[in-house]
């Protein structure tokens, strides 16, 4: 799409009370509001509130009308989890492009929270904040809260778990047999117990989910650019996700009735439209007495695909390739026993000569730390 490619920056995670969080807290950070927990009795007054641009709260149809108040709604989720070891809320934090108005930020993000959130059944209080630094640069972002238990039909907290039984193969319920007795098991209220397992009642702690999320956001960025006709492309999959670029060879052989076809024995074209070189292996070989003919090779480039049937050849060099390699490399240093060599794991072209040199220098930094480390 565009000319510049800019990753994504967003970040999800769980606001845990087993480590001295609070759901009231975050909705008062994120909304620049004071705000009361009834839960802990504290008040909570935010440091900032002059980057705030907007902040708003979308909920589904069968939420009480009451939770539209952000102090209601988040004392209501807070007293509503009993255990010290309870999950209040997932948040989301993702920068917006700096080139937006606030209003098409606001008309943007209701749309992105309404989809992807709150029609799957989900209470959202988001905001947007445009803060500044001492150099003048901005930073458009977004901060959006979820409650993570689903409602009822009537507006209840429901469930995050539900128990679901084990069924043999004709479909029935499997009993749970006393080894002793050799009988099916009872409780306490001699009700008879089946072998079972819990499952989340909803799917939004997949991260196949989060994934979506991400892809969508930086889907709807790119499509609300495209149409300001600004030429930058939102990149949502990690470095790691996003692999190294390389390209593969589609190689093509052919016999000719002749004693030498070219005058070289390799030929590079580097401005041709569909082949990048030609070998001519005949004049590769020790002894070609008893060759007949001469058997050319012609080497087409074509797409790498990751899975598939070809193997990568050589990189794909860019800068933006050459940035996503360097993480990589930076990667690598943590691991020990990693060592880079050759022109599709250092991301580079190798002559022959080149690359035989580089091998001998790896060989001699595996021994050296082989002999350091004495393994």
């Amino acid at each position: 799409m565009g000319n510049v490619t800019k990753q994504a920056s967003t970040r999800f995670s769980i606001v845990k009370r087993s480590k001295g969080q609070s759901a009231v807290e975050k909705a008062s950070y994120i909304s620049r509001s004071v705000l009361v927990s009834e839960f802990d009795g504290q008040t909570y007054r935010p440091k900032y509130h002059e980057d705030l641009v907007h902040s708003e709260i979308t909920l589904p149809p069968n939420a009480p009308k009451e939770y539209a108040d952000r102090a209601t709604l988040w004392n209501a989720v807070e007293l509503s989890e009993k255990g010290q070891k309870s999950q209040l809320a997932r948040m989301l934090k993702a920068s917006l492009p700096n080139e937006w108005s606030y209003e098409l930020a606001e008309e943007v993000v209701r749309d992105y929270v309404q989809r992807n959130f709150v029609d799957k059944g989900m209470c959202a209080d988001w905001a947007i904040h445009d803060s500044e630094n001492d150099k003048g640069q901005h930073n458009l972002h977004i901060h959006v809260l979820l409650t993570m238990r689903p409602l009822t039909e009537n507006g209840e907290w429901g469930a995050k778990q539900k128990k679901i039984y084990d069924l043999d193969e004709n479909g029935e319920k499997i009993p749970v047999i006393d080894k002793k007795t050799g009988q099916q098991k009872v409780d306490k209220r001699n009700r008879k117990q089946w072998k079972c397992h819990t499952a989340d009642s909803t799917d939004w702690n997949s991260k196949e989910n989060a994934k979506m999320w991400r892809r969508d956001l930086a889907d709807t960025i790119n499509a609300t650019n495209e149409q300001l006709g600004i030429a930058v492309h939102w990149e949502h999959r990690s470095f790691k996700e996003q692999g190294i670029d390389y390209r593969s060879l589609d190689i093509r052989y052919e016999w000719f009735d002749e004693e030498q076809v070219y005058p070289e024995k390799i030929i590079s074209y580097p401005q041709a439209k569909r082949y990048t070189r030609k070998t001519e292996y005949k004049f590769m070989m020790y002894d070609r007495s008893r060759v007949k003919g001469s058997v050319v090779a012609t080497e087409y480039p074509v797409p790498y695909e990751k899975g598939g049937k070809k193997d990568p050849f050589y990189p794909v060099i860019t800068a933006e390739t050459k940035d996503r390699y360097e993480k990589y490399r930076q990667e690598a240093k943590w691991y020990r026993n990693i060592f880079l060599c050759g022109r599709l794991a250092e991301f580079r072209y190798y002559n022959m000569d080149d690359c035989i040199l580089r091998a001998l220098h790896v060989s001699r930094e595996i021994q050296e730390r082989l002999q350091s480390t004495g393994e």
